[in-house]
């Protein structure tokens, strides 16, 4: 089995933010189980803390928090862009 490269990604405030899942990962989520991951970020000259968390109201919800408890995206992952191996896909 060959490891994929996984980007999802959305924007809030003019800015672009990624979260790089693994195969594992992307699995899960595709299956329907909720899934959370954190990614670090800068936003003029500040470090963030995004909270990605997939599937929390229903397979295929996106919520991404940040460090004050502010909500950057509140949507679905048809929504966001995905790449997987630099190609983009369709949530289906």
């Amino acid at each position: 089995m060959t490891n994929k490269s996984i980007l999802i990604t959305v924007e809030w405030g003019y800015e672009s933010h990624t979260c790089p899942l693994s195969q594992a990962e992307w699995e899960q989520i595709c299956n329907g189980s909720q899934f959370i991951a954190t990614e670090p970020y800068m936003y003029d000259g500040e470090n963030f803390t995004a909270e990605w968390v997939f599937n929390k109201d229903h397979r295929g919800s996106l919520l991404v928090t940040y460090d004050d408890a502010g909500v950057g995206f509140d949507g679905t992952l048809s929504d966001a862009n995905i790449s997987i191996n630099g190609e983009f896909v369709d949530w289906a």
